[in-house]
């Protein structure tokens, strides 16, 4: 069996979360959930194939994630 692709969906609306992860998950995706860019740093451990980050967050925005995100990864795609 293929193992699922997963994405790490990273934006601060609960319900724009809520939705896409349904989409995501109807498609074939694994989808893993973060509502911050401390969150998503966090889940950045579960070991996701690409992540979808929204821009603007309160607290660590988008960019400031995406820097961190490519110190733990270089290569790990990145939607913003």
């Amino acid at each position: 069996m293929d193992r699922k692709i997963r994405v790490l969906m990273v934006d601060d609306e609960e319900q724009f979360r809520a939705t896409t992860r349904k989409i995501l998950n109807r498609r074939g995706f694994d989808t893993i959930l973060a509502g911050s860019g401390e969150e998503a740093i966090e889940k950045i451990r579960e070991r996701p194939d690409v992540v979808i980050l929204d821009v603007k967050m309160p607290g660590i925005d988008g960019h400031q994630t995406l820097n961190e995100i490519k110190k733990i990864n270089a290569d790990l795609p990145v939607i913003m």
